[in-house]
C-alpha cells in the first residue's frame, strides 16, 4: 500500500472512529405513531399477546457507523469497502438493526425519507425482529425472517397511508 493511500486510509478511520455514536438515545418527534402503537400494531398482525409494560423493546437512534460496526461484529455481515484511485468508499446498507443482549432496536438518526424510506417503516421491520427473537427463535430461516420484517413494514406504511416525503 502506497503512503497517499496510508495516509487517506487513517483519516477515514478517524473519521468514522469520530462519528460512532454507541447509544444516543433521542427520541423521533417527526413520527406519526408513537412507538408503543407501532408495537402493538406489529404485534397484533403477528397475533402475539403481548405485555406493553413488561416486553416493549428500548428504541434509540445511532449513526450510521455505529449500526454498520453493530452489525459487522454480532452478525459477521461485512461492511464494503471500495478503493477506486485512492478513495476509500463505504457502502451503509442498513438502516437498523435489533440487539438482543439489550433488547434494543436502533435506528438509524440520518434517515432520509426521500432516499431510505419512512422512520416508521424501519421501526416496525424491528420491531418484528425483536418479536421473532422473542417467540420464534431468532435464528429461523434468514430469508423468511427478513420477508415477513419488510412485508410486515410496508403493510404498515400502506394501511397509514405513509409515504416518502416529497
Amino acid at each position: 500500500m502506497n503512503r497517499k493511500l496510508r495516509i487517506v486510509a487513517m483519516i477515514f478511520i478517524g473519521i468514522v472512529l469520530s462519528q460512532i455514536c454507541w447509544s444516543a438515545e433521542h427520541e423521533y418527534h417527526n413520527l406519526k405513531f408513537d412507538i408503543e402503537y407501532m408495537f402493538k400494531w406489529t404485534a397484533d398482525r403477528m397475533d402475539i399477546q403481548i405485555d406493553i409494560k413488561k416486553q416493549m423493546p428500548k428504541v434509540a437512534s445511532a449513526s450510521s457507523q455505529y449500526i454498520q460496526e453493530a452489525v459487522e461484529k454480532k452478525y459477521g455481515l461485512k461492511k464494503r469497502y471500495e478503493l477506486y484511485e485512492g478513495t476509500i468508499i463505504i457502502d451503509i446498507q442498513y438502516q437498523g438493526f435489533y440487539c438482543p443482549e439489550e433488547k434494543t432496536i436502533y435506528v438509524r438518526n440520518d434517515l432520509n425519507p426521500e432516499e431510505d424510506g419512512p422512520i416508521e417503516r424501519w421501526i416496525v421491520h424491528e420491531i418484528v425482529h425483536y418479536i421473532q427473537h422473542q417467540y420464534f427463535g431468532f435464528f429461523q430461516n434468514s430469508r423468511e425472517r427478513e420477508s415477513q420484517a419488510k412485508h410486515l413494514a410496508e403493510i404498515f406504511c400502506a394501511e397509514h397511508k405513509i409515504k416518502k416525503a416529497r
